[in-house]
């Protein structure tokens, strides 16, 4: 019934199929790369790779309770520096409509983007980007997460130009509660 065929035969037709499938494929983006909201960790990927180029240097404070540190540091990993507020990005599949978007317009140009969790259990409540003249001036970001085992809360500031501040405290149920702050300046 069946007729017996060669390997090359095979391969020849597995190829062609292959061939003949992807051509049928869509062309759009996957759902995991669209973009539903500001794109925040491509922005902060976008300003790690500008402050890298300029070889910017910083003045960075660290505060906790009993101590502060004052270090001025001519090379940082900026994309670490910057990974709590790219780990903030909320352009996830299953965050689509957990969101509501506020914006603020003025003479048809975008003034400000909020965006405010619309559901207790997400880690990122609120986004706020502001913009002068259409770039990014300011972005703020609010973070909490609330378990059986620690409540943790985390505030992001980033001033475009000029440097970030990020404040956050944990309270952990059979452990020490932490607080803490780290203050960037960027010096030109």
């Amino acid at each position: 019934m069946f007729k017996k065929i060669n390997f090359n035969t095979f391969k020849m037709l597995v190829i062609m199929t292959g061939i003949f499938l992807s051509g049928c494929i869509e062309g759009r983006v996957p759902p995991e790369k669209e973009k539903f909201f500001f794109d925040l960790k491509g922005f902060f990927e976008k300003e790690a790779s500008l402050l890298n180029e300029q070889k910017i240097t910083a003045e960075k404070y660290l505060i906790s309770e009993k101590d502060t540190q004052k270090l001025i540091l001519s090379s940082l990993n900026w994309e670490k520096e910057f990974a709590p507020f790219i780990n903030s990005d909320i352009n996830k599949p299953a965050w689509k409509g957990s969101y509501n978007v506020d914006s603020v317009l003025k003479d048809q140009k975008i003034q400000s983007v909020i965006y405010t969790s619309l559901e207790k259990n997400l880690p990122v409540k609120q986004i706020q980007i502001h913009f002068n003249n259409d770039n990014v001036s300011n972005v703020y970001i609010e973070n909490a997460t609330k378990n059986y085992v620690y409540n943790s809360g985390q505030i992001l500031s980033y001033y475009a130009k000029k440097g970030f501040a990020i404040e956050g405290e944990q309270d952990i149920v059979l452990g020490k509660d932490l607080h803490y702050r780290v203050i960037v300046n960027f010096i030109e």
